[in-house]
Formats: structure tokens, sequence, C-alpha cells
């Protein structure tokens, strides 16, 4: 991986900035690819697509910052990526029904992922009951809006539905997809196995 120019950010609410990482060239090496569609790559960080502002406190997307080349010599690593509770406050003040569609949708999963760090398994021997009732309520809207939206994706579905602890549809929409040696096939059948066990943390699929 071999560090970029720093890329300075405008806050569109009041104006301040804010310089994010940019990485010059990077790899796939080392990547893991969660059982709920997110992607780890260690060797090639990409800015966080909300970012905070650190003069106001509010929150943007990462393009309405206007991104701009520095062209400094010092690097930065510091991509601006939210804890799970800056995540929170973000879709509070971002997510609304007029937004973009592509937008709404990678706040949906961008909540969802930081969801997954610190209530899913992500991060350890975390375990969902533990999470605030508000927030409980939340993920369950949140999925209601995934599976909805992402019908056609019958094995995001099985995990979602995997996630929050309906086992017997995710083996449903699952096993027709569970036959043969491409990787859905290898996929689907993960997604059974820890459906049996009742399983409802992320896990690695590679």
């Amino acid at each position: 991986m071999t560090p970029g120019p720093p890329y300075r950010l405008t806050c569109p609410k009041c104006g301040g900035h804010k310089l994010v990482a940019s990485i010059a060239s990077g790899n796939t090496f080392g990547g893991i690819l969660w059982s709920d569609s997110k992607h780890d790559y260690p060797m090639l960080p990409q800015p966080s697509f909300v970012q905070h502002c650190p003069v106001c406190g509010h929150y943007y997307f990462y393009n309405d910052g206007d991104p701009k080349d520095t062209g400094e010599e010092s690097f930065s690593f510091d991509f601006g990526n939210l804890s799970f509770e800056q995540a929170n406050d973000a879709f509070d003040e971002l997510y609304n029904s007029k937004l973009e569609e592509g937008n709404k949708m990678q706040l949906l999963f961008l909540w969802l992922y930081k969801y997954n760090d610190k209530y899913g398994g992500r991060e350890g021997e975390n375990c969902p009951e533990r999470c605030p009732e508000s927030i409980a309520e939340r993920r369950a809207a949140i999925v209601d809006t995934l599976l909805d939206s992402q019908a056609d994706n019958v094995l995001l579905c099985a995990e979602l539905h995997r996630e929050i602890g309906e086992f017997d549809k995710c083996i449903e929409l699952a096993t027709p997809l569970a036959d043969g040696e491409d990787f859905s096939a290898e996929v689907a059948r993960k997604f059974i196995e820890h459906a049996k066990m009742e399983d409802s943390k992320v896990f690695q699929l590679y």
C-alpha cells in the first residue's frame, strides 16, 4: 500500500475543513469478506462514505465535501471512519425519504455494518441482546427496508433473516441456491450451516 496526498474536505454546513487520507496504490491481499457482505481490505482502505465535521459536529456525504487533492507530501492515515455511535447519529441527521437512492442504500448498509461491528459479533464476543431497545428497533426497521429493496438478492435476504434469528426462513431461501460448486452455492451452504446452529452472528466467508 502506498499512501497518497491527503484530500481537503469542506463541510457543506459550516465551511469548516478537514483532511482525509488517500491511497496512491494498494491491493486486496489479506482481504476479508463477511457474511453481511462487508469487505475489509487492510491494504486498500477507503475514506468513509459519511464524514463527521470536527468544527460544527454535523455529518455529510464524502462527495458533498467537495474533496480536493492538497498535493501535500505529508501523509495521513485518517480516513474519517465512524464509530457505531457516530454512524447512528449520522443516520439521524442524513436519512430521509427524499435522499437519493444510492446514498440511501449506502447509509443503510453503513449503519448495519457498524451495528454488526459492535453488536453482531464482528469484533469479538459482543452479544446482540446487549444493545439498547431503541437500537434494536432501528435495526429491525433497517432490516425490513433492506429486505424490501434487495428482494432480488436472495442470498443477502437469507443472511438478513439469519441475523435477526429467523433461521427457518434463511434455510428456506438459501437451500435452492446451495447446489453446485460455485462461490454462491458455497456461501448458501455456510448460511444454512450457521442457521441450523441458530447462530445469528456475522462470520468470515474468506
